[in-house]
């Protein structure tokens, strides 16, 4: 949802800006932190959100897990650059919560999967991620897919009750 053209004018007048997460990275990482954290703290709930230009899908795993395919992907003979992405991507996400929480006297990073935000409905260019609930699976998707095609290209995937809700 974008500002009216009210508020726009008024922007104008009082030269007073408005920052949002589209346009200051720190602020959409804020938004995402404060999220995580509140869906954190409540038993027994995920939280999924969208619009903040940041996609975030938690897949449960431990900071020195995510490392560790971050480096066998870097070292692999065919290396994939979108895995390598989405690895560092989580990467990322993982060390600005960590940092966060140790500003805050909290400890380490935990790996519960709370918090999944869709990211943003439309990039730049032309693409747009989203959530899909599908068959028991919660996925981060892109379209269009990589050859161009009005398809979804699944970035992230993780099954519902096993590894979302911890459920056999």
């Amino acid at each position: 949802m974008g500002a009216s053209p009210l508020s726009g004018n008024i922007q104008r007048l009082t030269r007073i800006r408005s920052t949002t997460p589209a346009k200051d990275h720190e602020l959409a990482q804020k938004h995402n932190v404060a999220m995580y954290l509140w869906a954190e703290s409540q038993e027994d709930l995920v939280l999924v959100a969208g619009h903040t230009h940041r996609p975030v899908f938690l897949q449960g795993r431990s900071k020195a897990h995510v490392e560790a395919l971050l480096e066998d992907e870097r070292r692999s003979p065919t290396v994939e650059p979108q895995r390598l992405a989405e690895l560092s991507a989580e990467l990322e996400w993982m060390e600005v919560l960590e940092r966060h929480r140790l500003s805050e006297g909290e400890g380490a990073v935990p790996s519960k999967p709370c918090y999944f935000n869709t990211g943003c409905c439309s990039y730049s260019d032309g693409d747009a991620t989203g959530l899909e609930f599908s068959e028991g699976k919660i996925r981060l998707v892109r379209w269009p897919n990589d050859d161009g095609q009005p398809e979804p290209k699944v970035l992230a995937e993780s099954d519902v009750k096993r590894e979302v809700f911890g459920l056999l």
